[in-house]
């Protein structure tokens, strides 16, 4: 396929998923297109496949109706209600310092890589997460005490969702649900939509210890270790000798 044609093929699945999104058409009138869309040869043929979609009657209403009045402006933005991390051919990380996750939060992965690790992070009571990832690869770490829902869409992609569920192939749906023993502290609803990309959203307890990580503890080991042979040494005892075990008498000459 000619690169005019990719770049028209991925324009049009971005578009039929913004219409899904819009409520303009059904998951089955969404999901026929996109097997369609796969097929697709060129541009002409990714154009007629979205005049093909069927036009919701709700939708065709709702163009009658005047635009509703914009929301007043309120003073107080400590607590932004949404919020959008981007990583285009870079890298966004957050999983060291504290930082709080905003109830609406759209993450986008362009040829690049993000990292977040909501362990760290001030959850709201209820929040949804919108992750597009395209020829990227996106890893959302979640505490065990959040009850989450998991909805991807692949293309071409790899995705892993919570308990080594996962989806891959050419066209591939998704749903994971996780549900803690007691009552979860939060609800997170994360929708996935990645093309020829790798989405992981795995339970933080099982976050792996990366050799970083490792290397700053024995560092942090070592430097305890000296500042109690220092303290030992000024206070004018000498270490006592450690006894690995019995030794055998000398011999005694006769």
């Amino acid at each position: 396929m000619e690169p005019a044609a990719v770049t028209a093929q991925r324009a049009a699945i971005v578009g039929a998923r913004a219409r899904y999104e819009r409520g303009e058409i059904t998951f089955d009138a969404f999901r026929r297109a996109l097997d369609a869309l796969v097929l697709a040869r060129d541009a002409s043929e990714c154009q007629a496949i979205l005049d093909a979609l069927p036009t919701e009657h709700t939708a065709a209403l709702a163009a009658l109706e005047p635009p509703p009045a914009p929301a007043p402006i309120t003073a107080d933005r400590s607590s932004p209600q949404h919020q959008t991390i981007v990583a285009f051919m870079g890298q966004t990380k957050k999983l060291r310092r504290p930082w709080r996750l905003a109830p609406s939060t759209k993450t986008l992965a362009f040829m690049g890589e993000i990292k977040l690790d909501l362990g760290v992070a001030e959850l709201p009571p209820r929040a949804t997460m919108r992750i597009t990832s395209i020829m990227a690869t996106v890893v959302i770490y979640v505490p065990s005490n959040v009850r989450v829902s998991v909805r991807s869409t692949a293309l071409l992609s790899d995705t892993n969702a919570l308990d080594g569920e996962g989806t891959s192939g050419v066209v591939a749906f998704g749903h994971e649900e996780h549900a803690p023993a007691g009552g979860p502290v939060a609800e997170l609803e994360i929708e996935v939509f990645a093309l020829m990309a790798n989405v992981k959203v795995l339970l933080a307890d099982g976050r792996p210890i990366s050799v970083r990580e490792l290397a700053r503890e024995a560092l942090r080991v070592a430097v305890v270790g000296v500042r109690r042979g220092l303290a030992a040494g000024s206070s004018g005892q000498s270490p006592r000798p450690r006894v690995v075990g019995p030794t055998a008498p000398m011999p005694r000459n006769e």
